[in-house]
């Protein structure tokens, strides 16, 4: 079967790869359905439907693999569809860059996610990290078809099934565990008996029902004694519920202690290693692989699901260590908006007239994405009122004084996270909320500014 392209050169095209779930995604015209080929069963026949992005101008667009005249679009229904010309589709289909070499799809202010049994489903909430795709060029795909490709990602042709025996969740106390197997998918943990350990947290990918699939870590298989810290590639997820939880067992481990964590692909977790003083520790662990670890360290859990602080003994300790790590003084008492205007999602089109309103109040306006992690942390310990649109960087409250005053602008979907209301209730803050008009990944979001100029104005005195 022929694999060229009729008037589109190779380097425009790219074919999208779902890193986690070692698959591609295919488009299935018997059905008229999306599906997931896993790599290692695709075949010179299943290449041929492959979805790809190509460039048509400016504007990148989803096609079919040898039907450069087909274009993806997202149909109101929510079911995905293809038309003839990319100029005659509704609700044409968004691609995100959320880095350089991976993007996430949506439409109709929902996203496309591929599920790990094969089919692709659309979700209303957010983008989540294990559900984007890595983008490979056109020589790659081939060259896994015909068996060549050992990189970017390792082929896990050997797996193992295990039938647990029972359930419990982690997290009310840290623990330790002999025999364990730690799989990085949601950081569950396996012990001799077939206990399923699941951790008290939000995002869990998996249902963990009976079983559990089991791919070994490449080249390194096992551990004599390790630490699971865990990780996530969302800033709060990352930072505030997994590792300052090593502040809870600081004092167990040593300097040669492996402390197993999610891979660093962005700056700020690279950032946070290093403010620990743990990025000789560090060790990365690829999306769905597993390891053996003979004594196993599980710190407790300072924040569980939902942004419940269980311990905020363990979030001063971390605030307490870096501010000494860095001889840090609080020295002023600041008043921080955080804009959102160069996010992906939930930007506001009139949050320059709220910076106005909150300056007023003596509120100065910040983008976190210019500054390091030691800088907001800085930053945060001064705060005495911080306003933002529902954003990770509300995960920096718990390095605020308490009594800080919170004010969340939350967008008036029906999906409305407590996270940051009990993260902030829970550490002795402030708390107000003042809605959005718009969806909760809307980029065309509309700030009550009458509300939120009520808001400040029962709480603080104008400057």
């Amino acid at each position: 079967m022929s694999t060229e392209f009729s008037g589109i050169s190779p380097a425009q095209i790219t074919f999208l790869y779902n890193v986690t779930h070692s698959s591609f995604l295919v488009y299935d015209e018997d059905n008229g359905k999306l599906k997931q080929v896993s790599a290692d069963a695709l075949s010179k026949e299943s290449l041929a439907s492959l979805v790809c992005m190509t460039q048509m101008g400016e504007k990148p667009v989803l096609t079919l693999h040898r039907r450069p005249d087909r274009f993806l679009h997202l149909a109101i229904d929510c079911l995905i569809s293809i038309c003839d010309e990319a100029s005659f589709c509704e609700n044409n289909l968004t691609i995100h860059y959320l880095s350089s070499n991976k993007i996430a799809i949506s439409g109709n202010g929902n996203y496309l996610c591929a599920e790990r049994g094969g089919s692709v489903s659309i979700s209303r909430k957010w983008v989540r990290e294990w559900e984007t795709f890595e983008l490979l060029s056109r020589r790659a795909a081939l060259d896994l078809v015909d068996e060549k490709l050992s990189a970017p990602f390792p082929l896990r042709h050997k797996s193992r099934f295990l039938q647990t025996t029972r359930r419990v969740s982690y997290g009310d106390k840290s623990f330790s565990i002999k025999n364990a197997r730690v799989v990085s998918t949601d950081w569950i943990i396996l012990d001799g008996s077939g206990c399923l350990f699941v951790p008290r947290m939000t995002h869990l990918q998996r249902s963990h029902g009976r079983g559990v699939v089991l791919y070994p870590t490449p080249k390194y298989t096992r551990q004599a004694r390790a630490c699971l810290i865990g990780g996530y590639q969302n800033y709060y997820h990352h930072l505030a519920e997994d590792l300052v939880n090593l502040f809870a067992v600081r004092d167990q481990i040593d300097d040669t202690t492996p402390l197993l964590t999610t891979r660093i692909e962005s700056k700020f977790q690279s950032e946070i290693a290093q403010a620990f003083g743990i990025e000789s520790q560090i060790f990365q662990m690829d999306d769905l692989s597993s390891m053996k670890v003979d004594d196993l360290l599980v710190p407790e859990r300072a924040i569980v699901e939902w942004g419940v602080v269980r311990n905020p003994f363990v979030l001063r300790r971390c605030a307490e260590y870096l501010g000494s790590k860095l001889n840090f003084k609080r020295s002023q008492a600041r008043r921080l908006f955080i804009s959102r205007a160069r996010a992906r999602s939930r930007r506001a089109l009139n949050e320059k007239a709220a910076v106005e309103i909150a300056k007023e109040f003596g509120f100065e306006e910040l983008h976190l994405e210019d500054l390091s992690f030691t800088q907001q942390f800085c930053l945060f310990s001064e705060a005495e009122a911080v306003v933002a649109l529902h954003g990770a960087g509300f995960a920096n409250l718990i390095f605020a004084e308490t009594g800080c005053l919170v004010i969340e602008i939350m967008p008036s979907s029906p999906f409305r996270p407590d996270f940051f209301r009990n993260l902030a209730n829970g550490l002795g803050h402030r708390f107000e909320r003042v809605y959005a008009k718009g969806g909760f990944a809307s980029t065309e979001l509309e700030i009550d500014i009458s509300e939120l100029t009520d808001v400040l104005g029962r709480n603080l005195s104008r400057y």
